[in-house]
């Protein structure tokens, strides 16, 4: 990622990795595609199976030094089995995950990576279209660990910012 955004997979808490590999910890990034400000904007959902997340908002491009949201949560049990039974079921960790040769240009791309006992993988920005597909799926199990409230709050206050630029 070429902004000054997080980028994935940079540092495991070793407080957090579980041994047995029973819990998850991950990192997702997601980034608008390439559009005027101030409508471009980007997330970041961080956190563990076992406890709790953490989405980072960011409502504009680095150059202008936009307001970062930062909303800490607490991971629903029911969500936290959900993500691990399908990280298990897909063979998330265990899969490879090849890059794709084709360029992607101007769109909007994510980032994942993830981590379970002592195995860790980055799923890259680009990928096949079977893959892009189980990365998808892999998007909405980690958004859905996000309470919807606070998915509305940063939906209205990123309309709110976009407006105050706009006048």
């Amino acid at each position: 990622m070429s902004d000054s955004s997080p980028s994935p997979g940079t540092a495991w808490s070793a407080e957090k990795v579980d041994p047995s590999g029973a819990e998850i910890e991950f990192e997702y990034v997601w980034h608008e595609g390439s559009v005027p400000p101030p409508h471009h904007y980007w997330f970041s959902i961080k956190g563990w199976t076992g406890g709790n997340g953490q989405i980072v908002f960011v409502p504009g491009y680095p150059f202008e030094a936009p307001p970062q949201w930062v909303q800490p949560f607490p991971i629903a049990p029911e969500r936290a089995a959900a993500l691990k039974a399908w990280v298990r079921g897909q063979r998330i960790v265990e899969r490879p995950w090849p890059e794709s040769p084709s360029l992607m240009v101007g769109g909007s791309h994510r980032a994942f990576s993830l981590c379970r006992g002592d195995r860790q993988v980055q799923v890259p920005t680009q990928l096949s279209a079977d893959d892009a597909r189980l990365a998808d799926e892999l998007a909405g199990q980690i958004q859905a660990l996000v309470p919807e409230t606070i998915w509305r709050d940063l939906r209205e206050r990123h309309a709110a910012h976009v407006q105050s630029c706009c006048r």
